[in-house]
């Protein structure tokens, strides 16, 4: 999973295959991570093309 933090840098987490199916581009929401641990996502909504 990669994503922008809020001061704007790049990171790249690893993500477990039961989580990462989950998530589909165009989805937003908060991230929490640790270091570079993947935590946890609440997808608030998504911007996916339909």
């Amino acid at each position: 999973m990669n994503n922008w933090n809020p001061q704007g840098v790049f990171a790249e987490l690893q993500v477990e295959s039961k989580v990462y199916g989950l998530i589909v581009e165009g989805d937003y929401g908060e991230i929490t991570y640790q270091g570079t641990r993947f935590k946890d996502f609440r997808r608030e909504g998504s911007k996916s093309f339909q």
